[in-house]
């Protein structure tokens, strides 16, 4: 067991990696409110954030009905993105 770690070497890897990209993607709005003029941060966020719902689904859900509205719904707020960076 690591030392100092407060228990976090035990969390599942799926579950660690969404929780990662979730903190980036608040990180870069949160970035984006402070510099209004760039689309980094938007962007940055924006690509974070695109295996997180895969990322949640159970393993075996990935190939059924719900993978795919997952990835219907990834795709939807990409576009709501274009539309709004635009």
């Amino acid at each position: 067991r690591a030392r100092g770690l407060g228990g976090l070497d035990e969390v599942d890897l799926r579950s660690w990696t969404a929780v990662s990209c979730v903190v980036v993607v608040a990180v870069a709005l949160a970035l984006n409110r402070l510099t209004r003029s760039t689309t980094t941060w938007p962007l940055a966020a924006l690509v974070a954030a695109q295996p997180v719902l895969v990322l949640v689904l159970p393993t075996g859900w990935l190939g059924s009905p719900a993978g795919v509205a997952c990835a219907l719904l990834v795709a939807a707020a990409d576009l709501a993105a274009v539309l709004l960076l635009r």
